[in-house]
């Protein structure tokens, strides 16, 4: 009887040391699903990081409260330059950097998962990448989106050492995306981890690339045609994802 109680209380220390185990695992992956939050969900009456009118508009979002300095992790009185505070080394991982213009801000999100990773956020609320329209203003608002974002992925890469060309452009694809306001990912390797990785790859479900947006909505524009949604025209590269 001593014999099965000790053995029994060695079973239960095994699954309590596993359950501990499994805590931090569990607490990253939350991390990881939430990487783009300027604030996480629910908070201040937000769905999906926005805030939305009777008729279903957006009207307010999370970048929002990022840009304007309501977020805890942000405050609008410790910016920096971007590549300065991602070259500090202060742990903080460049959340103070800021940069932005008339169109777009940019930023370092909650939870970075790269050597460097940036977002790149339009002032205009476009909730994500189904809800860009074929036309001009669309176009050259994502493509101000990526000259910003390398831009500033160039700054950080020299303060760092680190090689430019290795950057990548990534947009989430819905539903995928944390944040109904849509925004570009800028990454510079190496990852955190493998699931980051996968998670920010162009060739998996997750993401797209902003080559892939680009060449699409660029066609779009030019046949003024249709929306950027799922449909089955052979030249349509994110039929498969959208």
């Amino acid at each position: 009887q001593a014999l099965a109680s000790r053995a029994g209380g060695l079973l239960t220390g095994a699954r309590r040391a596993h359950t501990h185990a499994r805590a931090p695992k569990r607490e990253a992956m939350g991390q990881a699903a939430s990487s783009c939050f300027g604030k996480r969900e629910g908070d201040r009456g937000y769905t999906k990081g926005v805030r939305v009118d009777a008729d279903g508009k957006v009207v307010r979002s999370v970048y929002d409260d990022v840009r304007e300095g309501l977020d805890a992790l942000r405050p609008a009185e410790a910016r920096q330059p971007l590549a300065e505070a991602v070259a500090a080394g202060d742990g903080a991982r460049g959340r103070t950097g800021w940069h932005e213009n008339d169109l777009a801000t940019c930023f370092v999100p909650r939870d970075p998962s790269a050597a460097v990773h940036l977002l790149v956020v339009p002032r205009e609320h476009v909730r994500n990448l189904k809800d860009l329209r074929p036309e001009d203003r669309h176009l050259k608002l994502l493509e101000h989106m990526r000259a910003v974002g390398e831009s500033q992925l160039r700054l950080c890469a020299e303060r760092l050492g680190l090689d430019a060309s290795a950057a990548s452009f990534v947009f989430h694809v819905p539903p995928h995306n944390s944040i109904d306001h849509l925004h570009l990912h800028c990454l510079m390797p190496p990852f955190d981890n493998v699931f980051y990785q996968l998670k920010y790859s162009p060739r998996g479900w997750w993401c797209t690339s902003y080559g892939e947006v680009h060449a699409k909505l660029s066609a779009d524009v030019a046949a003024g045609g249709a929306r950027l949604t799922k449909g089955s025209s052979d030249r349509d590269p994110l039929a498969s994802k959208l």
